[in-house]
């Protein structure tokens, strides 16, 4: 989708082979990887998706799958495999979000999120929403499409990072502001967890911990931190 913050190095440049993701997979569980986020660019993309979802479970990691959700049905079966589901969702409206994704993308997941809260899944299903001047005035608009007991909301701060990263310097929200909002809605009765990734704030006892040593795998089998 070409989003503007994206920071994925060669995210558009190739999909690595299923052989070479599994000997990947492997180097990862040998150097004592115990979690693995299933990403891309847009993971659902790759023909092998599931058969790589399903080798990460038998080698007993702890799977996400991290999708714009365009092509993704939650009633597909290997999503058995899978711990936790993670959407963007960027706006308030489908005109906010189309900033950043599109007004179709905005539309699937506010399908997803429904069939979501009427279904029984196993998987955790968590919302993602990046913090610009964009959406900064709509977050209580998204926390009232999130806000459910079985649903977790994730707020990130924009940085600046990465080859493919072009998003206009204007609108883009300083941690430190960002946190006003945040505070105001978390003083609000809410159902769904929010967490919140802003360089190690806590916020009214909210604080979002990155897991220890998180490293990125390319899709040409570089890793980078």
């Amino acid at each position: 989708m070409n989003c503007p913050y994206c920071y994925r190095v060669g995210n558009v440049l190739g999909n690595v082979s299923t052989e070479k993701a599994y000997y990947y997979i492997d180097f990862l569980k040998f150097i004592g990887c115990t979690n693995i986020n299933i990403t891309g660019g847009e993971p659902l993309l790759h023909p092998a998706w599931r058969e790589i979802i399903k080798y990460c479970f038998q080698k007993k990691l702890y799977v996400a799958l991290t999708t714009n959700g365009l092509a993704l049905d939650l009633d597909d079966d290997t999503l058995q495999f899978v711990h936790h589901v993670a959407l963007p969702l960027d706006g308030g409206n489908a005109h906010t979000n189309s900033m950043t994704r599109s007004k179709k993308q905005f539309y699937k997941v506010l399908q997803l999120i429904d069939q979501y809260k009427k279904g029984c899944y196993k998987f955790h299903l968590k919302i993602n929403t990046v913090i610009t001047k964009y959406n900064f005035s709509e977050l209580e608009q998204i926390l009232n499409i999130v806000d459910d007991s079985r649903l977790e909301w994730k707020l990130f701060v924009l940085h600046k990072k990465g080859y493919f990263y072009h998003f206009p310097e204007e609108n883009t929200i300083p941690d430190a502001v960002s946190l006003s909002p945040l505070e105001h809605i978390l003083k609000n009765e809410h159902k769904c967890t929010i967490n919140y990734n802003g360089n190690g704030h806590t916020i009214n006892n909210y604080e979002y911990i990155y897991q220890d040593n998180p490293v990125v795998l390319n899709f040409d089998g570089n890793l980078y931190r």
